[in-house]
């Protein structure tokens, strides 16, 4: 993911004027926060024996890289089986895809899972330009 000291992987969107509120204008304006995050450590670095629970945040981002990151899917099996809460919003779910139980069968496998829904991408018109309908893969 980001190497030390990298710029942070943002939305272009994100940066519109737009898009802006009060808190977005101070988080770009704290120089300890952004110091913070480009400094980050990347998925290699972590360990679940460091943290209590693991939280996959959305955006489409992840439905490119994290479904395919081995060390996403090491980090949730580990969480997943030191019985610590792993949880995800939005796109984030698109990390659990690739993790597997004892029996080599998906954690998520008779579990309700919530994320965004293809009526959702529908709506925003992101149907065609993401690489998979998440809903679809979480049956």
């Amino acid at each position: 993911m980001l190497p030390k000291g990298g710029q942070p992987p943002v939305d272009p969107k994100s940066n519109l004027e737009e898009w802006q509120t009060n808190s977005t204008r101070r988080f770009q304006k704290d120089k300890s926060t952004q110091e913070k995050l480009a400094n980050t450590l990347v998925l290699g670095e972590v360990s679940a024996n460091d943290y209590d629970t693991l939280f996959i945040p959305g955006g489409h981002g992840p439905m490119w890289d994290l479904v395919v990151d081995k060390n996403l899917k090491k980090l949730v099996e580990d969480f997943y089986f030191g019985r610590k809460i792993v949880s995800a919003v939005c796109h984030g779910p698109a990390g659990l895809l690739q993790a597997i139980d004892k029996d080599r069968k998906s954690i998520i496998k008779g579990k309700k899972v919530t994320g965004f829904t293809n009526s959702e991408e529908n709506t925003v018109q992101l149907d065609k330009v993401v690489p998979f309908l998440l809903e679809d893969r979480m049956k």
